[in-house]
């Protein structure tokens, strides 16, 4: 029923004058199906003191993870995109609709790259290294991406064809942006030999993943062997893993 009602609000949202956001890129936890995933949004907070204002980091509980409600991903992002109602003249509104930046195909291009912006953002969390006791490193980092881009491309398949297009729009910069981390780590020999193998430890971990929507596997088992090296003594951050992926 929630669902339902969220679909209906984006759907007014991407209907209101102007407004360059495609009705899938409105509310970006609810792409991640209920059951597979809500994301939480977990940042500093700032309260004023007299006449200035102080950034104050709250303290941070494991459980705070779990027992806080799904809330929206979508906040004023800072961007350069122009919009039709605050363009500074008829003439760019005219000419960036004869440039096609308004056309169906462009929203969906730039709705993709803000929806991988944002998981790349929650991904990046730190706080979700510490309560799922990771370390900071490029392994680590790219196996919560991926979790975090399959959880969103789980959510697209059910968006009919929109939804596909999205989903390989995504996969696409998900791709350039591996291939980005892996030239930044410093690596310049035989660079394609360690795409391709990221690209297919990705493709293995979906499969894990998507055996536990059937429930083939327990997506527990999925997670320790995947992001512990099936190590038991991390069962328990692996459970915990399991319940941020599933709640």
């Amino acid at each position: 029923m929630m669902l339902h009602v969220l679909r209906q609000h984006a759907a007014q949202i991407s209907r209101q004058p102007g407004l360059q956001v495609h009705p899938l890129f409105s509310v970006l936890p609810h792409l991640l199906r209920p059951e597979v995933s809500s994301l939480v949004s977990l940042s500093s907070f700032s309260t004023a003191a007299g006449s200035s204002t102080q950034t104050v980091e709250p303290q941070f509980k494991r459980t705070d993870l779990f027992n806080a409600h799904p809330r929206s991903l979508q906040y004023d992002r800072p961007t350069d995109e122009p919009r039709p109602e605050v363009a500074t003249s008829r003439f760019r509104q005219a000419l960036l609709t004869i440039s096609g930046f308004y056309s169906k195909e462009s929203q969906l291009l730039r709705g993709s790259k803000n929806l991988y912006q944002a998981v790349v953002q929650q991904a990046a969390e730190p706080k979700l290294y510490e309560v799922f006791d990771l370390q900071k490193r490029f392994a680590n980092e790219y196996n919560m991406l991926c979790l975090h881009v399959w959880m969103l491309l789980v959510r697209l398949r059910s968006e009919g064809k929109d939804g596909k297009d999205i989903a390989q729009m995504v996969y696409e910069t998900f791709q350039d942006n591996v291939e980005t981390r892996v030239r930044a780590e410093g690596v310049k020999v035989r660079l394609n030999k360690w795409l391709n193998e990221l690209e297919q430890m990705f493709y293995g971990m979906s499969f894990a993943f998507d055996k536990s929507l059937t429930g083939e596997e327990v997506i527990t088992g999925a997670l320790l062997r995947n992001f512990y090296n099936d190590d038991k003594s991390k069962q328990k951050p692996a459970e915990i893993l399991s319940r941020y992926v599933t709640r």
